[in-house]
Formats: C-alpha cells, structure tokens, sequence
C-alpha cells in the first residue's frame, strides 16, 4: 500500500492550502513536536494536546476547506503517533466537504488505505479505499485541460495499480486479465458483457437485478450489442471513451423517458433503448448521472437520474422532454433509503 506520508503530498499539488493562518500555526506546531526527540510518551502527550487544539480550530471554521484540510492533518498526525482508529475517524469526516473535489477525495481514498493496511481490523478494506482513490483519480483526469497535470495522474493511477498488483487483496476486490479493447469488440467476455446487460428505468422505478458481467479496462469508441454495432457518446464531457480504470462496469438498457432531453447537462439524449454503461460504485458527485436503488418503494427499486446535491437534501432529477417524466424526486441528505449504485460513463446507440 502507498506510503500515507507519500500520499499526504499529494493534497494540494494543484492548489494552495486552504488552512487558515491559525490552522497553519497550530500544524506547523505539530509537526515540530512529532521531530523533537523527546520520549514516546511525553511526545504523544504533546502532540495530542496539540491535535486538540486544532479540532478545538475546526469548530469555529466557517470555511468548509479550511475543515477538511484540519481533518487530513489531525489524521496524518494520529498516523504518527500510530493510533490508527483515531487516524481514520478523521478521514471519514473529511470525505463530505470534499464531495465535489475528486482529486483532494482520491487523496482522503488513497491515505485511508495507507492506514487501514496498517490496522488488522480494517486490512480488508485498504484494497476497496485504494480502488475508489483510482476511480476519483481517472474521473478528474478526464477534465484536465494541461497535458501536464494528465501525465501526473496517469502517473499516479499508474502507481497506485502497481500497488494493488502487490497487495493481497480479498477474493473478487479486483478482476484482472481483460484486455483493453479497440474499435467493434472481439473479445468474448466483451460481448457477453453488453449482450446480459440489466435494465433499469430512465422513467419511474424498476426492480434491480444482479446478472452483472464485469470488465476492468475499456478503450473503446464502437461495440456489438446482438450484433449490432452501437456507438459510445461520452457523459463525462468528452467526445469519446478513451480509458476507463474503473473496476466494475457493467451496461444497463434504459427503459423510459425521463432522460431524453438532449439539452440538458450532457447535450447527450439517453433514448428509450439506448444502452448506458455504468461504473458500479456506491457514491458520486453532484451532477452525475445515477443508477440509483430506493428502499421502501415498493420494495427495492432502480432509477436513471441527474444526481443533484443541494443544502439539506438530495435531488433525483429527470431529463425528459415529457411534462409527465419532469418532476424530480426530493430526499432528505442522509436518507438510508437512497442507494447510489453506479455512475453513468457513456451512452450507446446504434451506429457506425
């Protein structure tokens, strides 16, 4: 697993640091008493007097950056003193304010994995956080506009890969052997991946179903759906699937209208039958697009919606040129019944 300290360095390499000058003083502080040579004891002592005072800071912030940035340092300084479940209690605050931010996210991924390998309680869970870090990783990526900062992340995914190649991970965290895959698929595993694809609603809810097919690595523009050649329509704001790293996708068949208005978000219509591939995972940022499960309506049911996240709640928003497919459903933030399971990647339709 990476090096948390390592990681660490990471936070703000493309921005500066949104610790505010008391918060700065307070770390500064802690850092200089974490190199002091003074006995373990009377070290911890002071360095948790020390990590006190700057979540004592924390309350009073009213920047919300500023908050998650005290988090990461009070975490990477109960790293040091080696209190591992403290350490990760903080990084589990961190994780709302950088909701929007993918690439301080993937770096709150990748230090949580860093600590969890540490701790025998949470060993099994370092692969699954280091996993989200590359998806948070190869998601900002995608809207880098220097060629610069793209070869840093594909550096970092890169290494991080490398890092999972020598973990050992628990069965089924990672599906390896599956080759990258250009122009009209071949591959067999390929095509059975499209040709089992689950349906699930673009209108009202549908049951969710489970017979997944699951693929590592996509380079891809083109691919046979029953024979037929559909073609990919980036949703994340690009002309084309290039990569994907994400571990799980799978292709879903949209059933309904909700989302056929192709002047929303995306300028990308996602018509009656289109096929949307999805990365499986159970989180996404405001203004993706969703495969979300809702408990308690009657039962278990699956839905293809805008994901909007506003002060208090959580929108599930449609896209439909239909006046009866308009109205979004409105949850409160935090409602156990509101499943994220997967983000939608590309639309396919069919075309050469």
């Amino acid at each position: 697993m990476p090096d948390p300290l390592l990681v660490y360095s990471w936070l703000n390499k493309f921005e500066a640091s949104h610790l505010s000058e008391a918060s700065r003083f307070c770390v500064d502080q802690i850092k200089t008493a974490l190199q002091k040579g003074a006995s373990n004891s009377a070290r911890s002592a002071q360095v948790t007097t020390l990590i006190n005072r700057l979540l004592n800071l924390r309350k009073t912030c009213s920047d919300p950056q500023d908050k998650a940035e005290i988090s990461v340092e009070c975490a990477l300084a109960f790293y040091r003193l080696e209190r591992y479940p403290e350490a990760l209690a903080c990084l589990q605050e961190v994780l709302p304010f950088y909701d929007a931010k993918w690439h301080q996210a993937a770096v709150a991924r990748c230090l949580m994995a860093g600590i969890q390998d540490k701790t025998a309680s949470e060993h099994d869970h370092a692969c699954e956080s280091l996993l989200l870090g590359v998806q948070l990783f190869a998601r900002q990526s995608q809207y880098c506009l220097s060629a610069k900062n793209k070869d840093w992340y594909r550096d970092r995914i890169k290494q991080i890969e490398l890092e999972l190649d020598a973990a050992s991970c628990p069965a089924g965290a990672r599906d390896d052997g599956v080759e990258p895959v250009d122009d009209v698929a071949t591959d067999e595993l390929f095509r059975q991946l499209f040709q089992n694809a689950v349906k699930v609603h673009a209108g009202f809810f549908e049951a969710v179903e489970d017979d997944y097919f699951t693929v590592e690595r996509v380079s891809v523009n083109q691919v046979l759906i029953d024979n037929q050649p559909y073609r990919f329509y980036n949703l994340r704001g690009t002309d084309q699937i290039v990569e994907l790293t994400y571990k799980h996708c799978v292709m879903i068949k949209v059933v309904g209208k909700s989302m056929n208005n192709p002047s929303g978000k995306t300028s990308v219509a996602i018509n009656d039958g289109d096929f949307v591939l999805v990365a499986k995972q159970n989180f996404a940022q405001s203004g993706d697009i969703v495969a979300a499960e809702i408990d308690d309506i009657a039962d278990s049911l699956a839905t293809l919606k805008r994901y909007q996240v506003l002060p208090g709640k959580i929108l599930l928003k449609p896209e439909s040129t239909e006046p009866a497919f308009q109205r979004p459903f409105e949850f409160t933030a935090g409602d156990p019944r509101v499943h994220i399971r997967g983000v939608a990647m590309a639309v396919c339709k069919p075309g050469t």
